[in-house]
């Protein structure tokens, strides 16, 4: 198992110092800076501290009750995670805190998109745009995982208009998603497949299905309505074209 990240409330070192290769290609974060200096494709996430640095050690109740102050980048993080990634908890019960505080996260939705967390994004999609290589394509591909981290939150309402959004307008040419949301007039609509599950998604949104709807004949075809009707579609696909495009 090589996973993307690993997420640990350990304070040890035990992780990072296991003897394996593929222990090299994790950078360690411990805390916010950390997070936004430490550059890499695989982080060691030490969401509770290390214990090299006792003083930021989250151990009391009135730790956590500031966890949100004190760690704002890497609970963002975090929950920006949650989101579209696969968890797969180890060694922690139903009535675990820690458990409990990450499920919330989840269920309460108080994820608050602000200065401190658009400014990490837009420094990340900076550092991913420069750091491409023409011709290249490589896995994964970070910057345009997180295009559709930020426009996923903005689906699920966590950032509440494309206003709060505005400095990723400078990216719309790097994103099909992102020019029908800041140039919709001006989109070409053949490109939307409802294979694609962010246009699902989008054409499942309220504030966004009427626009695509009435360009419906540009991308929805004869042969899409086939494949679906043969059950070629996944579950999320054919709920949104049955209720939407199939007349």
């Amino acid at each position: 198992m090589n996973p993307e990240h690993i997420i640990t409330t350990n304070y040890d070192h035990l992780l990072e110092d296991v003897k394996h290769p593929n222990v090299n290609n994790y950078k360690v974060i411990k805390n916010d800076i950390d997070i936004l200096e430490k550059y890499g494709k695989h982080y060691i996430i030490k969401m509770h501290g290390n214990i090299d640095d006792i003083a930021n050690l989250v151990l009391k109740e009135d730790d956590y009750l500031k966890y949100s102050h004190t760690h704002e980048i890497i609970e963002s993080y975090i929950k920006s995670l949650l989101f579209d990634k696969t968890f797969l908890f180890v060694g922690y019960s139903l009535n675990d805190n820690n458990l409990k505080l990450i499920m919330s996260y989840i269920i309460n939705d108080i994820i608050q998109f602000d200065d401190t967390i658009k400014t990490f994004y837009d420094n990340q999609l900076i550092r991913y745009k420069n750091n491409k290589i023409n011709g290249v394509y490589t896995i994964p591909d970070h910057f345009k995982e997180t295009l559709d981290q930020l426009i996923i939150l903005l689906l699920t309402q966590h950032i509440s208009n494309l206003e709060d959004l505005g400095f990723l307008q400078q990216y719309t040419d790097d994103s099909d998603y992102l020019f029908f949301l800041f140039k919709p007039d001006s989109f070409d609509y053949s490109k939307i497949t409802t294979a694609d599950y962010m246009w699902c998604n989008i054409i499942n949104d309220d504030r966004f299905r009427d626009r695509i709807v009435n360009h419906k004949s540009e991308f929805w075809t004869e042969n899409d309505k086939k494949r679906i009707e043969l059950g070629f579609g996944d579950a999320h696909e054919n709920r949104v074209v049955y209720k939407y495009l199939i007349d």
